[in-house]
């Protein structure tokens, strides 16, 4: 289990180098944002078109991350 904010961008750059150009450009403030709350660290993420903190919404098998603007908003199930 990832625990610290290095190692979550460590896994976030593998991930990211796997997707290679499938990965959409909000892909790393979604997934960091999510994996900073599973890990119950404070959510640093922001969202690259407004800025905001990323927030998470919590509905025990799946959760939505979002950002104030709502451009960077995604659904994440069954993880």
């Amino acid at each position: 289990m990832l625990t610290t904010y290095e190692e979550i961008e460590a896994e976030w750059e593998r991930l990211a180098a796997n997707l290679g150009p499938k990965c959409p450009p909000e892909g790393k403030a979604t997934v960091t944002a999510w994996m900073q709350h599973t890990a119950k660290l404070p959510v640093t993420a922001r969202c690259m078109h407004c800025g905001g903190l990323m927030s998470i919404t919590d509905y025990g098998e799946s959760w939505t991350v979002s950002c104030p603007c709502g451009r960077s908003k995604d659904t994440i199930k069954g993880l």
